[in-house]
């Protein structure tokens, strides 16, 4: 492992907004078709508030930018570069006659997630990696599932993880929207030990008890998002995702409270 290139704080607010909204598509397809082709560019501040590391019990509050770029066909969203998704490209995009659409993308993204030394001397932990994504999303009506497979490329966990995500879309007043649904994040032994386990030279250094962690279900929980504008190129986009640790996730001796909170505010401009 290596110490991380970027500061903590922003490394956590990155983990933590992709943990937030990688598997939650901000738009469904339909509203996306409604957009005009070409390029759209995003940009704003967003609030995070979420735990110091996965499984701890204290809270930070950051504010940090926030950015999403995106061009669309005629068939709708084909490339993109924002906060939660990295950069990628909409491989297969395919609408059937019965109003079901699915879609492949691959995407690069920075790989933020990390453990806690500050505050714990003699952990060993690891730098801001980049991960190579590939995902599936299939939408009907109000309806969405999703499944994304991350696996970090050499300079942080180095581990796979694999996202599972069911939303229901609605529409309210004008240009309102939202989403609400549950998800469930799987990680191989490899991502589950460099977060959860504790070594045996770790466990001498820190006092904490030696933990070997396999691989398994990381977390579940339930996750929300509204959209309102503000006016006609301001929007306020709020998520909420309350989930619980599982399994050696929850029984690590890193974990101090298995239950999690993330919460993020974004006020952003359409240019």
């Amino acid at each position: 492992m290596t110490k991380p290139f970027l500061p903590r704080q922003v490394a956590l607010a990155g983990f933590a907004v992709c943990t937030l909204l990688t598997a939650t598509p901000v738009l469904s397809e339909d509203e996306r078709e409604d957009s005009a082709t070409g390029w759209s560019t995003d940009l704003g501040v967003a609030i995070l508030s979420n735990p110091e590391f996965q499984g701890s019990s204290r809270y930070d509050i950051q504010a940090f930018p926030y950015f999403d770029v995106r061009y669309s066909d005629e068939k709708g969203e084909k490339y993109f570069f924002n906060v939660p998704q990295g950069l990628g490209a909409y491989l297969f995009r395919q609408r059937s006659d019965d109003g079901l659409s699915t879609r492949v993308f691959a995407a690069v993204a920075p790989a933020f997630a990390d453990r806690d030394p500050d505050r714990i001397d003699g952990l060993e932990t690891f730098g801001t990696g980049v991960q190579a994504r590939l995902g599936w999303q299939a939408e009907r009506g109000p309806f969405a599932v999703s499944a994304v497979a991350g696996k970090e490329l050499g300079a942080s966990h180095e581990g796979l993880t694999i996202d599972l995500s069911a939303n229901f879309r609605a529409r309210f007043g004008r240009g309102s929207f939202l989403t609400v649904g549950p998800t469930v994040r799987w990680g191989d032994s490899t991502y589950m030990q460099n977060l959860y386990g504790v070594t045996d030279i770790e466990s001498i250094n820190t006092g904490l008890t030696a933990f070997r962690a396999s691989s398994g279900i990381e977390s579940a929980g339930f996750q929300g998002l509204v959209s309102v504008p503000v006016s006609a190129r301001w929007r306020l986009t709020t998520v909420l995702q309350v989930s619980r640790l599982l399994g050696d996730s929850a029984d690590s001796s890193l974990t101090s409270e298995p239950n999690q909170a993330f919460f993020l505010t974004a006020l952003t401009r359409r240019f």
